[in-house]
């Protein structure tokens, strides 16, 4: 996350730097209780994708999460304009 505020702040300036800081992690939040609705990562993937996997969007971010018991791990922060596809099967590669 600290590149994607980095970047905003050379980009926007600070305090649209600091909006989107709120956001991501206002995002990040309301996954983690499950109060957003996230969908699988087969979306992006097709059926090869690990069930685990799943997403959710906050601006131009992808912010992929997987559950494991009652715990949300946030994985990665993926812009839009990245190789999602290629982005997303190395992070399953991890575990």
């Amino acid at each position: 996350m600290t590149d994607i505020l980095d970047w905003s702040i050379g980009q926007f300036g600070s305090a649209q730097s600091l909006e989107y800081r709120r956001a991501l992690l206002s995002k990040c939040h309301a996954v983690a209780e499950k109060e957003f609705p996230t969908q699988s990562c087969a979306i992006l993937l097709g059926e090869s994708a690990r069930p685990d996997l799943r997403f959710a969007r906050e601006g131009r971010h992808f912010i992929v999460q997987r559950y494991r018991g009652a715990a949300c791990e946030i994985v990665a922060f993926l812009h839009e304009r990245t190789d999602l596809p290629s982005r997303i099967k190395k992070l399953e590669s991890k575990d």
